[in-house]
């Protein structure tokens, strides 16, 4: 059996039909709730919550005193914003990790990103191999203060699968507030393209990570060369919703 739709999805749905097909035009006011109710037979409570859906939509903007108007939603509908990147694997294995190097390092001063760090002239790097099974799939460079790579690589040992930004957090007690991606495509080659068991010239995703806490301090800098034939990344995209002025 078909469940009726309720009525504010009902009511929203004919006033949609209005302001699509131009009947109400763009800065033109729609009638009151008041009115609403009077011609459609509804009660007050249902024409707030369809009103409501289609502010949320970008196709009304209500303002006390100064009425519900349509706005230019045609605008609107070109404002889409990608709302998550899903990571999906090919296989479902157990993940492992294998720990290749840790350094000291001192960034070329072109490398602008590294300056976030209280002490740019003292990084440590550690380079990670992740595996699925026995199959590579992330060949990772991380690079964060020296102050803390002593304590990182000691529980990193005891918690091989350990992300380092885990430990960062239980180490210095602050969250890692904002992580900020930059992906593009790149050829592997010479060791990285040997340590993931591809091709030279073989396209990888090349991902420049950067953490940072709530206080804004740069936590740490990961680079990744991710196999595409391994692991798969989808984008959701969604219009913003309009937030109330």
């Amino acid at each position: 059996m078909k469940l009726k739709e309720p009525k504010y999805k009902i009511l929203e749905a004919e006033l949609k039909k209005n302001i699509i097909s131009g009947k109400w035009k763009v800065g033109q006011l729609i009638p009151t709730e008041t009115e609403l109710c009077k011609s459609t037979g509804t009660s007050r409570v249902t024409v707030r919550r369809a009103l409501s859906n289609l502010e949320g939509e970008g196709l009304i903007d209500r303002s006390p005193g100064r009425g519900t108007i349509v706005t230019d939603f045609k605008e609107a509908e070109r404002q889409w914003y990608a709302r998550g990147l899903v990571s999906q694997y090919i296989y479902t294995q157990d993940f492992n990790s294998e720990l290749l190097s840790v350094e000291s390092v001192i960034p070329s001063p072109a490398e602008y990103v590294f300056r976030g760090f209280d002490d740019p002239e003292s990084i440590t790097r550690f380079r990670i191999l992740r595996k699925i099974g026995k199959t590579p799939y992330i060949l990772n460079t991380t690079y964060i203060s020296s102050e803390y790579a002593d304590d990182v690589l000691s529980r990193f040992h005891h918690e091989e699968n350990a992300f380092i930004f885990q430990i960062l957090e239980e180490i210095t007690g602050k969250m890692v507030h904002k992580v900020e991606d930059v992906m593009d495509i790149q050829p592997v080659v010479g060791e990285a393209a040997e340590l993931l068991e591809v091709a030279e010239g073989t396209p990888v995703f090349y991902l420049t990570r950067i953490l940072t806490d709530e206080d804004d301090h740069l936590v740490q800098v990961t680079r990744m060369r991710q196999r595409p034939d391994v692991q798969k990344l989808s984008v959701t995209f969604e219009k913003k919703v309009r937030s109330k002025k």
